[in-house]
């Protein structure tokens, strides 16, 4: 698969996000379904050493699907860097920059409408349609895929075909070419492009820290080491297979700590032309004893090259190269030829690096015979259960984080941890109270004041859906009082509750006490906590009140819901 990674910066937050777009398969339903679902999967990911991911959606270009245009994007490396697209010869176009898009359109931009977020990236408005969610999805979907930046967009999810309608005059038909007077109107499949915004992290690469010497690091080696386990842990816990890990998916911010990114979305196309991993490997060695070739071929990631192809096929565990069925164990194996490079030095050709790596790939898992096994006894323990080709015998990320060979945190992470555990654990202490005025005495930044609400009353509100909103409230509140109910409403505000702990949705705050307090997430138990504190024995209540979940990306207003509770209160059995 062939996708394009650029850098966009917010207008508003002055923010860099990082924008990867993949074609879409017109002619499969099926690859297009799974790649949206496991970008609704991308959602549940928020930790510290994981690409953050923060909106998506899908546009329509005016390209056909088959066209030149629509395969003209290179593959990337995963660095920010994109080749170059091929572009129209029409005479009158604007010179165009390597998105495709003309490089001065911002002054032909019409006005966005409902869209809040301002982007400093030139785009061109033609064929680009808007997805709505006003169908049968379900909401999850809907906080998934966000309004597009770039305009319009169309009502559909499905691949779209348009019909040649427009009408000509006379004088147009006889000016057509002779040849094509007998082409009928057909329908034609227009690319669809699935957008993705992540966090963008401008530092580095492991790769490039590799390449630099990290096996000379031991505290540092360690420490990524273990930052990479914990962002594993936790995609695996969301029931997720990275499935193309390899050091130049692993950022690192500007803090120096690991960011795991760059999925494997729906896509085995290196597997699928790569059947034999190790002709592949001779060929390319072979290749580079003849050339004199020295470039290391860890510098060399794209796709649609050899090199780019074994680089990533090095990577792979065993039962993904024979199409055998797998789980997350695969990413185990392919952060053992990971850990292996950081603690190895750097391999400077492509050949070396190919002839190390098969070894170690290898049945027997062979190591260097520089590799000290001895010395690096941890790392060698680590490796041999990694490089397992059984994968029942390899360990889970989570296994892995306790395992006897691993090191524990570095004293500094590990002191910073103790004080932080004992200052929440005494909320009476000074430590405490500074922390929580800490908390309360943060500034709130113009643009996060702007977005918090910006999309409460999307859409505006109109007489018409007011009257009926009061039609419904006063025909829902006659059937009760005719039931004998009366209005009881019970407090808004209550301690965070452990009925709601299974839920990722119930919105919390804290206090300046640093109490930790629930908004209504149901009608029902706010009223069960007060009828039981209050002794209320036979009652019969209605209420209709505001209800709230929380979204899935941050600083942003909760979900306001109405809900409406009848219930009956009795002390009589039956």
């Amino acid at each position: 698969m062939t996708y394009l990674y650029c850098i966009v910066r917010n207008k508003l937050d002055r923010r860099k996000y990082a924008i990867k777009r993949i074609p879409l398969n017109p002619k499969s339903k099926y690859f297009n379904k799974k790649i949206t679902r496991e970008v609704k999967l991308l959602s549940r990911l928020n930790h510290e050493n994981v690409v953050r991911y923060y909106n998506s959606w899908i546009e329509t270009s005016e390209d056909p699907a088959h066209s030149d245009s629509s395969t003209s994007c290179s593959t990337t490396t995963g660095t920010g860097t994109t080749g170059k697209t091929q572009t129209t010869s029409d005479s009158s176009s604007l010179m165009k920059n390597s998105l495709n898009f003309t490089d001065d359109i911002e002054k032909f931009a019409p006005q966005a409408r409902d869209v809040s977020v301002e982007w400093s990236m030139s785009y061109n408005t033609t064929g680009i349609q808007k997805i709505h969610n006003d169908s049968s999805d379900s909401e999850d979907e809907a906080e998934v895929f966000g309004t597009s930046f770039f305009g319009k967009m169309d009502t559909s999810d499905d691949v779209l075909f348009e019909h040649d309608s427009s009408d000509k005059s006379e004088d147009e038909e006889a000016g057509i070419n002779k040849s094509n007077k007998n082409i009928e109107p057909e329908q034609v499949a227009k690319l669809q492009y699935l957008y993705i915004q992540m966090e963008f992290c401008e530092r580095s690469t492991l790769r490039n820290c590799i390449d630099a010497g990290l096996y000379l690091d031991i505290n540092r080696l360690w420490r990524f080491f273990r930052e990479i386990v914990e962002g594993l842990v936790h995609i695996h816990e969301q029931g997720m297979i990275h499935r193309d890990l390899k050091p130049v998916n692993i950022f690192l911010d500007s803090n120096d700590h690991v960011k795991i990114g760059d999925f494997g979305l729906a896509t085995t196309s290196v597997l699928a032309s790569q059947p034999n991993i190790d002709a592949t490997m001779f060929s390319l060695s072979a290749l580079e004893s003849r050339e004199g070739v020295s470039k290391s071929m860890s510098r060399s990631d794209g796709a649609g090259d050899l090199t780019g192809k074994v680089g990533t096929a090095l990577y792979v565990s065993p039962e993904m190269m024979t199409k055998m069925s797998y789980s997350q164990k695969v990413d185990m194996y392919s952060l053992g030829v990971i850990f292996f490079e950081m603690c190895y030095r750097p391999l400077t050709t492509g050949m070396e690096r190919v002839q190390i790596l098969a070894n170690l790939r290898s049945m027997d898992i062979v190591f260097p015979e520089d590799f000290d096994q001895l010395e690096m006894k941890n790392q060698t323990g680590i490796l041999k259960m990694l490089m397992n080709h059984d994968p029942s015998q390899r360990p889970t990320s989570a296994e892995l984080l306790k395992s006897e060979y691993m090191p524990p945190p570095q004293l500094e992470e590990a002191e910073q941890n103790e004080i932080l555990r004992s200052t929440i654990s005494d909320p009476h202490s000074k430590a405490y109270k500074r922390l929580i005025n800490e908390l309360f005495s943060q500034t709130i930044t113009s643009a996060d004041d702007h977005l918090y609400d910006s999309d409460f009353h999307k859409g505006g509100i109109t007489i018409k859906t007011a009257l009926t909103n009061e039609l419904v409230y006063e025909n829902l509140i006659r059937i009760f009082q005719k039931h004998g109910a009366i209005p009881v409403l019970s407090p808004f505000f209550m301690p965070k509750s452990s009925v709601y702990d299974k839920s990722e949705y119930y919105p919390c705050f804290m206090d300046h006490s640093g109490l930790l307090v629930g908004l209504p997430f149901d009608l029902r138990a706010p009223f069960a906590r007060y009828i039981a504190r209050n002794n209320i024995t036979n009652l019969k209540r209605y209420c209709i009140g505001k209800v709230f979940r929380t979204k899935k990306l941050h600083k942003l207003h909760p979900r306001e819901l109405t809900e409406c509770a009848f219930d009956i209160v009795t002390s009589s059995q039956g």
